[in-house]
């Protein structure tokens, strides 16, 4: 094989590679510095994460996302619709966004970050579904 070819292929895999590895490390919070916007989306409806903390005071959903993405602890917020209960909820444990329970009375927004093509979900594990490489 011609070392022009070679070299194409491995230099593809190799971008594949380091693309991959920096959502990775994003993903995880050990990425700074990247100019990618954040974007919130239900990634399942009618299900949400047990153990968010509620966000006195605040009734407004965009107040609720605008303090969810300022907060590099958060990785998802919550609106919930029950009459008696606080309205937003943030999410900041890993562990319990991956655990989901069905609730058609709260909607769960996560957080996610838009490279050019490529997002990347606070979701760990799931983060390939939106690895477009």
């Amino acid at each position: 094989m011609p070392f022009f070819h070679v070299y194409t292929v491995w230099s593809h895999t190799y971008s594949k590679l380091i693309l991959s590895l920096c959502l990775t490390l994003h993903i995880y919070g050990l990425f700074s510095g990247t100019n990618c916007p954040i974007v919130f989306s239900i990634i399942s409806p009618g299900r949400r994460s047990l153990q968010a903390t509620p966000i006195d005071g605040v009734t407004d959903q965009t107040i609720c996302e605008a303090m969810c993405r300022n907060d590099a602890t958060c990785l998802a917020y919550q609106i919930d619709i029950y009459p008696d209960e606080p309205f937003c909820w943030h999410q900041k444990s890993q562990a319990a966004l991956n655990d989901l329970y069905d609730d058609s009375s709260i909607f769960e927004y996560v957080k996610q970050f838009n490279c050019g093509g490529a997002s990347s979900s606070s979701l760990s594990g799931s983060y390939l579904q939106f690895l477009q490489i």
